[in-house]
């Protein structure tokens, strides 16, 4: 590790896994607080393990080419937990499985679409082959979560989100590790999804991104549907750093399909060369 900004976020992570941080009595206090149960339950990979801070090779990142995705929360998969648990992690091994996850593992309904946004953002080729899809996803793209700890469905009402974001020590780290990527990290440009996600950019991060008013827009799938999307930049630095917030990606009220997702991505592109220029 050459830079500065992956040996503090290498120590945000490492400190997470000291022997006085019990994640699992934690969150069940968390959940039994705010009343989550059942499939909106709180959780990390495995009771034993810290949340996951990232998804991509933050090792591997080069200025300026590559893309930060910031969502809301990691599915849970309760079939994961037990081969999570006999894995015996280290810091070190935890940290290189998030770094390639999308290695060994390829959830396609969640990443590719983020692919052809990158890819557009980048202004070079959609990768064609999966493998191709996998290495991409892993070496120009960073996920992040505002929420660290998954769930099988998010059951966080806006207060309560709000109110965690001021005062668990899960949610500050999330955000100490959000903040490094925007600020020291030079990604080329960001995109926030999700209705909740945005709520916490207004409200949390306002002073590290600016996101103007909504613009609205026909699909070109279907032009009776109506798309919007929010447009703004990051505010460290002198440089502008393109960002565009939107529902989450493939529901039915929001981009869908591949050509709607393309909107966004070709978008992404415009924005990202005005801003090189």
């Amino acid at each position: 590790m050459s830079t500065e900004w992956v040996q503090q976020l290498r120590a945000l992570h490492d400190a997470s896994f000291a022997a006085d941080r019990d994640w699992s009595a934690h969150l069940q206090a968390v959940n039994q607080r705010l009343g989550l149960t059942g499939r909106r339950q709180l959780a990390t990979p495995a009771p034993t393990l810290p949340p996951s801070w990232f998804v991509g090779d933050v090792e591997a990142l080069q200025p300026g080419r590559w893309v930060l995705f910031v969502g809301l929360n990691q599915k849970r998969s309760p079939d994961d937990e037990a081969w999570h648990e006999a894995q015996n992690h280290s810091p070190q091994t935890y940290w290189d499985y998030w770094r390639w996850l999308n290695r060994r593992a390829w959830y396609a309904h969640f990443y590719y679409p983020r692919v052809r946004i990158a890819a557009a953002a980048l202004d070079v080729a959609i990768p064609g082959e999966r493998a191709q899809q996998q290495e991409f996803a892993t070496t120009e793209m960073v996920c992040v979560e505002i929420c660290p700890y998954s769930s099988e469905e998010f059951g966080l009402r806006d207060p309560d989100l709000l109110e965690l974001l001021a005062s668990d020590e899960g949610f500050r780290i999330a955000s100490g590790i959000r903040h490094t990527f925007i600020e020291e990290a030079q990604p080329a440009f960001v995109l926030v999804a999700g209705n909740q996600a945005i709520t916490v950019i207004e409200h949390a991060d306002r002073n590290h991104m600016a996101l103007g008013e909504p613009e609205y827009y026909p699909s070109v799938t279907n032009p009776e549907r109506r798309l919007w999307h929010r447009e703004g930049h990051l505010i460290p630095g002198a440089s502008r750093v393109p960002v565009i917030a939107c529902p989450a990606l493939r529901t039915q009220s929001a981009h869908n399909s591949y050509d709607e997702i393309d909107q966004i991505g070709e978008r992404a592109r415009v924005l990202v060369r005005e801003s090189r220029a």
